[in-house]
């Protein structure tokens, strides 16, 4: 092995060491459900900002839409204008501390009492119909952080899937939400590391320079450089999916649940989707700028940035803090389709 990649197993089992102790220092502390689905909603500022950040920054804003603005160019944004600017934003300043208020474990749960009188079929179908997205998100969050490190050992991404995979089910089913807060608490820490690194060296590198930019995509493609390049309908399309799939989004309905009371709902969501609107910002000007300088960089922007333009104690850290970023996803929507399963359906 080299010595990257002997920094980046040491970070990794220390990581994942770490999550199995607070899985199993938790699950002494679950009482009944509302302790293992909200944590008592006790959850104070702290834990409730670093655990939106965590769940709502991860692969898919540090990864995803680096590469999305890579493949699609400035029309990518209409996508992120929706789900984080509109959507995120919306859900912390208009409904977080509404339904902060309320005592539910699911959206289906308010739902049902707030609109059908507490009918359980329609418990049940909306229990199902967040179910499916949770269960998915789940594997697509622990596919993702399989290929990082595929790249960085050249092993069977199964092998990485089935080892991560067993620790995030593992702390998640034993510690319930308490377990997810703690861990998300570090992998949020973790998250704004990776970000604040990641912004330096974009200054640094690309000196944020627009015009730069804007010309090389110009010469690959102009569509590159257009915001409706395939015609207005399909862009008001995929910014409605972003902003409505942002709102109905079932992690953003329990953390908001589980907050101690509204006023810590109200600031907690409205600095972490801040900050998250903000973070995305920075990283969709990397997937342009990656893409303006190599073409064939694809929807793998972030890290062929970071692999080649940083400095290898970074990119261990990189690694690290992007599985970090993946298992934060993952164990919210496993614990909100536990949630779906065991007590809507």
């Amino acid at each position: 092995m080299s010595s990257f990649q002997i920094l980046v197993a040491v970070l990794t089992v220390g990581y994942l060491s770490f999550c199995l102790y607070i899985g199993k220092k938790t699950e002494t502390e679950v009482k009944d459900a509302n302790d293992y689905f909200l944590a008592g909603k006790e959850v104070t500022f702290w834990f409730v900002f670093f655990t939106c950040w965590a769940t709502f920054s991860g692969a898919g804003n540090f990864v995803g839409y680096t590469g999305r603005a890579a493949v699609h160019g400035i029309s990518s944004f209409w996508v992120f204008i929706g789900e984080v600017v509109l959507g995120y934003n919306a859900f912390a300043y208009l409904l977080a501390h509404r339904l902060a208020k309320y005592n539910y474990i699911t959206m289906a749960h308010y739902l049902s009492e707030q609109l059908a009188g507490g009918d359980l079929f329609v418990r049940r179908i909306a229990g199902f119909a967040t179910l499916l997205p949770n269960v998915c998100w789940v594997g697509g969050q622990i596919m993702a952080l399989s290929y990082i490190y595929n790249m960085a050992f050249g092993i069977n991404p199964n092998i990485m899937a089935v080892i991560a995979g067993a620790v995030v089910i593992y702390y998640t089913i034993s510690g319930g939400f308490k377990a997810v807060v703690q861990t998300d608490f570090f992998q949020g820490i973790m998250q704004l590391v990776l970000f604040a690194g990641t912004v330096y060296f974009i200054f640094k590198i690309t000196g944020f320079n627009v015009s730069f930019v804007k010309e090389q995509l110009i010469a690959q493609d102009p569509k590159l450089w257009q915001l409706m390049p395939e015609g207005i309908m399909s862009h008001i399309s995929a910014f409605l999916v972003g902003f409505f799939g942002a709102l109905s989004n079932p992690p953003m309905w329990n953390r908001a649940f589980s907050a101690k009371d509204t006023g810590t709902a109200k600031k907690a969501f409205r600095t972490s989707m801040s900050m998250t609107a903000i973070a995305v910002v920075f990283m969709m000007f990397l997937g342009l700028y990656t893409r303006a300088i190599n073409p064939a960089v694809g929807d793998q922007a972030t890290f062929w940035f970071i692999f080649n333009h940083t400095p290898m104690a970074f990119q261990a850290l990189a690694i690290v803090c992007c599985m970090a970023a993946c298992m934060s996803t993952a164990d919210t929507h496993l614990n909100c389709g536990g949630a779906n399963l065991l007590c809507d359906i």
